[in-house]
C-alpha cells in the first residue's frame, strides 16, 4: 500500500525527525511485579532521543494505589476514600496538568457507588442497577445535575467493563436475554448516546461480531465472519467484507481513528505479542509487518522468540508503527524500548526505555 514518493517521505522523517509527537505511559515492574510507579516518556516532534523519564506519581501526586484511564488526550487517575472521589489529570499532548479535585459523592442515588467512574469534562459516568433496570448515570459535580438513562430490563453488562466514552459518543455494549439467538444465547447490542445530554443516538445490534473500533460517528466491527464499517449517526454502511486476511480481528472498543480510508489494525499470538499493520478499506488489502524483517535489525536480540511487541500505535499519514517492546538477554533480565517501523518493516529508530511500555500515544 505504500507508493515511491511515500517510502521516500518516510527516508526523510527517518533523517530529518519524526514529525509528530509519541508519548509512552510506562511501568515500574520489579521481579515481574508492577509496582505501580507509572512514568510518562515523550519523543517530541523532531527529537533524535526520548525524553527524561517523568515520575508522575510524584509530579501528580497520586497514591501507587490509584487506578487509571486514558480519554481522548487526557490521563486521568483516581482513588475514591469513603464518600470522596481524588481524581488527578494530566493532557498529555499539551503536558498541561489539570490539578487534583476532590470530588463529594454524597448524591441522592443510594443504588450507585460510582466505582472507577469515566471522569470526561465536570461530570463521572457510570451504571448501576435501579428499579430492576440496568442505567446510565451521568453526575454533573459542578451543579449536583443527575441524568439518568434506563437501558432496559433483563440485560445484564457484557464484558468486565462495556461503556466506554469517545468523542462526544458514549458507548454501551451488553447481553439481552429477552432476545436470543438460535442457540438460546442472549442477543448482544451496543446503546450509542451524546455523553453530554445523554441522548441516545441508536442501538446496534452487533451478533456476530466480536472486536470493534470507534471513530468519531463510525463504527467497526470484526470478527470470524468478516467486517462492517457503520456510520452510526447517518444509519449508513460504509464499507464490509470478508475477515481481514492475515489478523486485524481487533479488541473491543479499541480506539481506532480512520485517516485516507485506512485502519489501523493487528495480528495477536500470546508468545510474541501484536503484529501491526494496516488495512485500506479502498482496496480492501491487509498489510501486516514481517516480524522476521523486523528481527533482522535488533542485533541485540539473541532468540527469534525472544522479542514482544507489548503495545503499539500507527501513524496512518506516514504509515509508521510506533511499537513498544520486550525482550529478555542470557541472564534472563528484561530489556524495554520503542521503536519506529515502516510498513515494509524497515526499523527507522529504536530507543531503549529503562520501563515497561504500558501505553503508547500519538499526537499530531
Amino acid at each position: 500500500m505504500s507508493c515511491s514518493s511515500d517510502s521516500d517521505e518516510t527516508e526523510q522523517i527517518a533523517e530529518t525527525g519524526f514529525p509528530f509527537k509519541v508519548t509512552v505511559l510506562a511501568s515500574e515492574i520489579e521481579n515481574n511485579i508492577d509496582t505501580k510507579n507509572r512514568f510518562q516518556i515523550d519523543l517530541e516532534k523532531g527529537a533524535a532521543s526520548a525524553s527524561t523519564p517523568v515520575f508522575m506519581n510524584e509530579q501528580l501526586g497520586f497514591p501507587r494505589n490509584a487506578a487509571s484511564r486514558l480519554i481522548d488526550n487526557t490521563i486521568s487517575f483516581q482513588l475514591q476514600e469513603g464518600d470522596v472521589l481524588n481524581l488527578w489529570r494530566k493532557n498529555l499532548a499539551t503536558n498541561q496538568i489539570l490539578g487534583r479535585e476532590e470530588i463529594s459523592l454524597k448524591i441522592p442515588l443510594a443504588e450507585c457507588s460510582f466505582p472507577y467512574p469515566i471522569p470526561v469534562g465536570n461530570k463521572l459516568i457510570t451504571t448501576c442497577f435501579m428499579d430492576n433496570q440496568e442505567s446510565v448515570i451521568s453526575y454533573d459535580y459542578s451543579n449536583n445535575r443527575i441524568q439518568k438513562a434506563f437501558t432496559g430490563e433483563n440485560k445484564s453488562g457484557w464484558g468486565s467493563n462495556t461503556l466506554v466514552v469517545r468523542g462526544k459518543y458514549l458507548f454501551f455494549g451488553y447481553d439481552d436475554y429477552n432476545i436470543r439467538l438460535e442457540n438460546q444465547n442472549p442477543s448482544r447490542f451496543i446503546d450509542i448516546y451524546e455523553w453530554s445530554s445523554l441522548n441516545k443516538v441508536r442501538t446496534i445490534n452487533v451478533d456476530p461480531y466480536e472486536g470493534f473500533g470507534i471513530d468519531q460517528n463510525k463504527i467497526l466491527m470484526g470478527g470470524s465472519s468478516g467486517y462492517k464499517l457503520y456510520d452510526f449517526v447517518n444509519d449508513r454502511v460504509l464499507s464490509e467484507g470478508e475477515r481481514l486476511i492475515g489478523g486485524g480481528k481487533g479488541q473491543f472498543f479499541t480506539p481506532s481513528p480512520i485517516i485516507n480510508n485506512k485502519i489501523a489494525i493487528h495480528d495477536y499470538r500470546s508468545n510474541i505479542g501484536y503484529t501491526p499493520g494496516i488495512f485500506d478499506f479502498s482496496s480492501k488489502q491487509t498489510l501486516l509487518i514481517d516480524r522476521n524483517k523486523l528481527l533482522s535489525q535488533f542485533d541485540t536480540i539473541e532468540s527469534s522468540n525472544n522479542l514482544e511487541i507489548v503495545q503499539y500505535e500507527v501513524h496512518l499519514k506516514f504509515e509508521i508503527a510506533v511499537i513498544g517492546y520486550r525482550y529478555y538477554d542470557s541472564s534472563n533480565n528484561p530489556h524495554y524500548g520503542v521503536a519506529f517501523v515502516t510498513m515494509d518493516s524497515e526499523v527507522l529508530s529504536k530507543t531503549e526505555l529503562p520501563y515497561y511500555p504500558g501505553s503508547i500515544s500519538i499526537f499530531q
